[in-house]
């Protein structure tokens, strides 16, 4: 992973094909909803006459808190686009372009080929939940879950190039020591991606793996065999699986300052808002003093670009934040700087910048250290 990284990896992202596509993709999900539609005809408004508009046009269900913040996170990507304007104390105006941005700088033949190539499982993850949206919009249940029937369906995404890369650069950003001393924490160990990474950049360090559910443990376990074999690294007495733990807002089954590092990755938005204090205090607990812990997640753009900049990172994560509100239990990103004074307030403290020099990795990669 280390020369995928260094050669390709970093390089492919900074194209932002999967934001181009993505944005192009939620921008004809709007003129297709009528979504568009519904701003044009509303003229100046606020977040309460656009939900009334959604509901009387498209049709749409904003009877619960998931679908409410689907449909502001739809006028945020409009406005995003320059669809929607924002005005004095939460209004909004219509900005008089029907077609917005979906043809800005569209993807050549060569960049969509090289999005099938490398990005495959990333969009299709995607094109499967917006295909879905307009049905659980309109009062439809959550499409997808983690149960065995959506196995093939997070195998792609979870899997997929670009949160690879994250989890390498990550990894490297950690720093943790490779030593038969070190222990280190895989929290939601998912289908194993990160398992896998783990004992191939740390070949002498004890790896514990832990999950609210059972039911992807046989594929992740399938997955750290075949890998150990094909890369020749040794498993027995260093990968332990763990049992007890019942997800989010429950004690983890480990004794205080048991881990040198924690690697917690991709899971963020489906933690509660208001537990959130509750899982960074357990992590915090269960690090050693000094420990680190490595999380990868987009934050949600903030109005001031200050912390989400580029205008094709903030488009991306607006449609990933719309589409998997879907899948059931995705609480959606979360605000920056909550976060950071969240982790200040915990015990935490930046071992590298959240938000660094790198424009495509800076909101989606932290790395804390435990005071």
């Amino acid at each position: 992973m280390e020369s995928v990284v260094k050669d390709m990896g970093l390089g492919l992202l900074r194209q932002f094909l999967v934001a181009r596509a993505l944005s192009e993709r939620l921008m004809g999900f709007c003129g297709d909803e009528g979504v568009t539609d519904v701003a044009a005809r509303l003229g100046l408004f606020d977040l309460r006459r656009w939900f009334e508009g959604l509901a009387a046009g498209p049709g749409y269900r904003l009877d619960t808190p998931v679908r409410r913040r689907m449909a502001a996170t739809l006028l945020d990507f409009l406005v995003e686009c320059g669809v929607v304007e924002r005005g004095p104390e939460g209004t909004y105006r219509y900005a008089g372009k029907s077609g917005a941005t979906a043809g800005e700088e569209p993807l050549s033949g060569e960049e969509r080929e090289t999005l099938r190539r490398w990005f495959a499982g990333e969009i299709d993850f995607f094109d499967a939940c917006l295909d879905e949206a307009p049905r659980f919009l309109r009062g439809g249940p959550h499409p997808f879950d983690f149960t065995d029937e959506c196995l093939a369906l997070w195998e792609g995404f979870l899997g997929n190039f670009e949160f690879g890369t994250l989890r390498a650069v990550m990894l490297r950003l950690m720093a943790v020591d490779d030593a038969p001393s070190t222990r280190v924490l895989d929290l939601c160990f998912g289908l194993g991606h990160g398992i896998v990474d783990l004992m191939s950049d740390f070949r002498d360090a004890s790896i514990t793996a832990v999950d609210f559910s059972d039911t992807y443990r046989p594929a992740a376990e399938a997955r750290v065999e075949e890998a150990a074999r094909r890369r020749g690294i040794e498993i027995d007495g260093r990968l332990s699986w763990a049992e007890g733990w019942k997800g989010f807002g429950e004690p983890l089954p480990f004794g205080d300052a048991a881990f040198d590092a924690v690697h917690f990755t991709f899971s963020d938005p489906y933690i509660p808002a208001q537990l959130r204090r509750s899982v960074y205090g357990e992590i915090r607990r269960v690090l050693k003093p000094g420990g680190v812990l490595g999380a990868a997640t987009w934050v949600y753009p903030d109005d001031e670009r200050q912390v989400v900049s580029n205008r094709w990172i903030r488009r991306q994560v607006l449609v990933h934040d719309f589409a998997e509100s879907v899948c059931r239990g995705w609480q959606g990103f979360h605000d920056a700087g909550l976060t950071l004074r969240l982790f200040d307030e915990i015990g935490f403290e930046r071992k590298r910048s959240l938000f660094g020099d790198d424009n495509r990795l800076g909101s989606s990669l932290w790395v804390m250290v435990r005071r």
